[in-house]
């Protein structure tokens, strides 16, 4: 053999003889490391999986919640909603037979619920514009008993001025307190919300 051969077969021998000469360590070591890695890959997947449960918990807690709290408002607000108002001309209180004028119109203040409403402040508001008001008058009621109707002429002079269209868009907002004691208002739209004393 020559001597370039017979290095060449020192270097085949070498590089087979390689894996061999390396520490790979022992099966058990191994089995380990795999198992580790396994484990790690299961604890990434199962913070996954908790977190985007956790997510679907809260977003259905929150809608639990919001439904809860609409219904509670809607129970709160059960007997202020059978509250209304309107503004309107009565033939009965007319002075002229069928003419409208101004000691005809009177506000209506009707309480559907089954318990009383008290200091009902009512206030004639006439339209500035398409969402503005101007306070025109007001007017106070003690209580209005379950059921009834409560008529009140609001006796401003300024009213006798008006022709029957401008008395028309005549508009009343009202304030309460219910039976329980808490204070609501219609505004001239006839939207109800909270109000205070």
């Amino acid at each position: 053999m020559t001597d370039e051969s017979a290095c060449t077969l020192d270097r085949v021998t070498a590089v087979l003889a390689l894996p061999h000469q390396i520490d790979w360590g022992d099966f058990p070591t191994w089995i380990s490391a795999v198992s580790s890695a396994v484990a790690l890959a299961a604890a990434i997947t199962a913070a996954v999986v908790a977190r985007r449960l956790f997510l679907l918990e809260s977003r259905r807690d929150q809608a639990t919640s919001d439904e809860r709290r609409a219904r509670e408002d809607e129970a709160r607000q059960g007997q202020a909603s059978q509250v209304s108002a309107w503004w309107a001309w009565d033939e009965e209180f007319a002075t002229f037979g069928n003419q409208r004028d101004a000691i005809g119109w009177r506000f209506y203040i009707r309480n559907t619920s089954d318990l009383p409403v008290y200091q009902v402040s009512v206030t004639l508001l006439r339209p500035n514009t398409q969402s503005d008001y101007a306070e025109e008058g007001s007017g106070t009621i003690a209580v209005i008993p379950p059921g009834e109707t409560a008529a009140s002429q609001p006796g401003l002079p300024w009213l006798e001025e008006l022709d029957e269209d401008e008395h028309a868009t005549l508009l009343p907002a009202i304030k309460f307190r219910d039976a329980a004691g808490r204070w609501w208002q219609r505004d001239a739209t006839g939207v109800l919300a909270p109000a205070s004393a």
